[in-house]
């Protein structure tokens, strides 16, 4: 090895060596400085426990008290000129300097019992803020929306604030800040919990931390419920007549639009739409298109539209299904007829019956004719519009081949299509009847006993033009009138039906022989709108149809009033022979108890 070589070794070494005294001279090492303090007593020296020591530099002040043992550690002191003081109630102080090194240092303090001297005061240092409740308002919610949660410190926080970290169990569902931010003197501050759809509930843990202590509350995610479901039923026409082939488009607020056009009926109905706010429009050629939104309620509804002929308006695109490839044909499905009164002079029956299409379905008749013989092509057809009709049949020759077994056959049409014959053979029985026409007291126990016997006067509403004002009361059997919500928007004609009627149910016959003829109800005097009461039978019952109309007037105030209508009478017929105690009373005989 050359000269010149070792010489540049030696250099790289005496460089490395400086290098490292440097770095080693310039290191501050961190030393405790541990203070004892003794007590003289009955001539014993003891550790004397919570004596007062300060340690003071130019820095600040450090203190603390003593523990059982008589001693006191500060960790890591200034490392420079130190005054240390102790003392202690009924003990002469004592104070002693020097100057703090880099190593632990340990300085005893040996008090006599007295007073005076150097004194030291431990100020305690406040407890730290931490966090004592976590909140979360609500804690049940559906997913894809936001909860508010509260952090609760337990204490105000001290100037500059304090810094709360959030954390979530799962921020896939729901998700919070890192932090938040406590005002000064402030101990609650609130936060977002941004949730996000879920399939199924999922519980998530909301933790807050400050001070070292956490706290947490739980929020419970919830999958969107499923949409209500309902069916609607759009009724088209004129003021008179309905209105086939109109197209009708339903757009929901959630969900899909559907579309139909309007049978012979002026019907369209719609299963499954979602609850809630509905846009119905309607439109055909001729006719002056309309649209309407209103609430859809859950137990579903009927909306009905009055046409006017013209040109414009909404128009919807509904097309009218296919036309079959094979002609259709008009069946009756079902057919049957009763007595519903008798005369000197006739028989008046009650006809019930439908009607269907095939291929296609149940439709109305628009009309039928009826007779005693298959062969029914000399008799007129006379127009129907649903519900149940009335027929007449004449003796034969005298009372005593009036009755026994009547056969009548039917034969209905809906536009060009024309029917089969149906027949139906009943056993009429040769009675006698009697009228009773029952007002006031009479009345009212008459109502009363057929409600407790489990035939009730019943009130509805059949259809209203709009959702707004509609609501039945049931009849008030001690006042005999009930109420209902008149009134519309002030934009558009409305109308609305009410039915009332004391019919026969499924499950509760009257006692044959016997029936409703007649229901008098009186038009209100509470609104001025157009006021329409009409009563037919319905088998051995009685039904009314109240219906109000009141044109569109941009003047008028969008009013609901209540309307009161009264019953004025009602008349039974019951036969003439049914003998009960109180010949005034027979009309009890009509309503069964079980």
């Amino acid at each position: 090895m050359n000269t010149g070589y070792r010489l540049m070794i030696l250099a790289i070494r005496s460089l490395i060596v400086a290098a490292a005294l440097v770095a080693f001279n310039n290191t501050t090492f961190a030393a405790n400085l541990t203070v004892t303090v003794q007590r003289v007593g009955n001539n014993k020296i003891g550790p004397l426990a919570n004596a007062q020591v300060c340690v003071a530099s130019s820095s600040g002040v450090l203190s603390n008290n003593t523990n059982t043992q008589g001693t006191v550690v500060f960790t890591n002191p200034p490392q420079v000129q130190l005054t240390v003081t102790a003392s202690a109630t009924g003990f002469t102080g004592q104070s002693i300097q020097f100057t703090m090194g880099t190593t632990d240092r340990t300085e005893s303090f040996i008090l006599q019992a007295g007073s005076g001297g150097p004194a030291c005061i431990v100020t305690s240092s406040p407890p730290p803020v931490t966090v004592s409740k976590v909140a979360i308002n609500p804690t049940s919610v559906t997913g894809g929306t936001s909860v508010q949660g509260t952090v609760t410190l337990s204490a105000a926080a001290p100037q500059g604030g304090t810094t709360v970290t959030l954390s979530s169990s799962d921020t896939t569902v729901a998700f919070v800040l890192s932090s938040i931010q406590v005002s000064a003197g402030s101990n609650t501050q609130t936060f977002a919990v941004t949730t996000k759809t879920v399939a199924s509930s999922t519980v998530v843990k909301i933790t807050a931390t400050a001070g070292g202590v956490s706290e947490s509350a739980t929020v419970t995610v919830n999958p969107a419920p499923p949409p209500v479901l309902a069916n609607l039923r759009v009724l088209v026409g004129t003021s008179t007549t309905p209105i086939s082939g109109a197209a009708v488009c339903v757009t929901p607020s959630a969900g899909t639009s559907r579309s139909a056009v309007t049978d012979l009926a002026g019907n369209a109905v719609f299963d499954g739409i979602t609850q809630g706010a509905t846009t119905i429009t309607v439109s055909k050629s001729g006719f002056t298109g309309q649209s309407h939104t209103s609430t859809l309620p859950a137990e579903g509804g009927t909306a009905r539209f009055i046409m006017t002929t013209g040109t414009g308006g909404p128009i919807c695109g509904a097309q009218p299904p296919p036309p079959p490839s094979t002609p259709p044909a008009l069946i009756v499905s079902s057919f049957d007829w009763h007595v519903n009164r008798q005369t000197p002079l006739f028989f008046e029956v009650a006809l019930a019956f439908s009607a269907a299409t095939n291929p296609g379905g149940p439709v109305v008749p628009t009309a039928y004719r009826v007779g005693e013989t298959a062969d029914l092509s000399s008799k007129p057809f006379i127009p129907y519009q649903g519900g149940v009709a009335l027929f007449q049949i004449g003796y034969r020759a005298n009372s005593l081949t009036a009755f026994g077994q009547r056969t009548l056959f039917l034969q209905v049409r809906q536009g060009d299509l024309i029917s089969n014959v149906k027949s139906k053979a009943v056993n009429l029985e040769s009675h006698q009847s009697s009228e009773f026409r029952l007002t006031g007291a009479d009345l009212s126990a008459m109502l009363s006993l057929a409600q407790q016997n489990g035939f009730p006067f019943r009130t509805s509403q059949v259809s209203v033009t709009q959702s707004v004002c509609s609501g039945v009361e049931a009849l008030d059997v001690n006042s005999l009138s009930f109420n209902f919500a008149a009134g519309g928007l002030r934009d558009r004609t409305w109308i609305k039906v009410i039915e009332a009627n004391l019919l026969e149910l499924s499950t509760r016959r009257f006692t044959p022989g016997w029936r409703v003829t007649s229901i008098e109800i009186d038009k209100t005097r509470d609104v001025l709108s157009a006021q329409t009461i009409t009563g037919a039978s319905d088998g051995d019952g009685f039904r009314v149809t109240i219906t109000l109309t009141e044109a569109a007037d941009p003047n008028k105030q969008v009013v609901c009033l209540l309307a009161t209508y009264s019953v004025k009478a009602i008349v039974l017929e019951g036969p003439g022979d049914d003998m009960a105690l109180d010949q005034t009373k027979r009309w009890k005989n009509m309503f069964p108890s079980n």
